[in-house]
């Protein structure tokens, strides 16, 4: 991501955010401590509601192990959209499956 900061020059410059951003001011620590224990709290509910909600059967096994592998295969292909080529406009084939 690219931002347009001022310089000393009467130009505008473009430069990378992330150069004058540190890593302190987006860790954890830098985070007052209720919405660490915010965080926190919504983290361990959603391991809780997925850990819970996990099936310990299948009945189709075999079957589960194919759609699994082909949704990730067709979520990694893209296909170029007509247009401009510039646009870089692309089209995800799991995308174009599951509306079908």
């Amino acid at each position: 991501m690219r931002a347009c900061l001022p310089t000393r020059k009467p130009r505008v410059k473009c430069a990378p955010v992330a150069d004058h951003i540190s890593r302190a001011t987006l860790g954890w620590q830098a985070l007052p401590g209720a919405a660490q224990v915010y965080v926190a709290a919504v983290i361990l509910a959603g391991g809780y509601v997925l850990a819970t909600s996990f099936p310990f059967h299948y009945p189709r096994p075999a079957m589960f192990a194919i759609l699994l592998i082909s949704s990730c295969i067709t979520s990694t292909w893209k296909v170029n959209l007509p247009g401009s080529l510039s646009s870089g406009s692309t089209l995800s084939v799991s995308y174009a499956a599951s509306k079908r």
